[in-house]
């Protein structure tokens, strides 16, 4: 799955696309597959990459952020 970083000029906010990936993925998931896509995304994507890893990250303290 490929994340779309225009989903929130759309009106999904970021806790949703957040609540939408970890129970595709649990917390760790999430966080590997947004790092992931950080890696293949363009640099005009990663901004909204880097809010929604944080924000994972801040739900769930026990996930390592790197």
């Amino acid at each position: 799955m490929i994340l779309n970083p225009f989903k929130l000029k759309a009106g999904l906010a970021l806790s949703e696309e957040a609540d939408d990936l970890e129970a595709r993925f649990g917390p760790a998931g999430a966080v590997r597959h947004v790092r992931d896509q950080i890696a293949l995304s363009r640099r005009s994507a990663r901004q909204h990459l880097y809010r929604l890893h944080d924000e994972i990250v801040r739900r769930h303290p026990s996930v390592s952020p790197a």
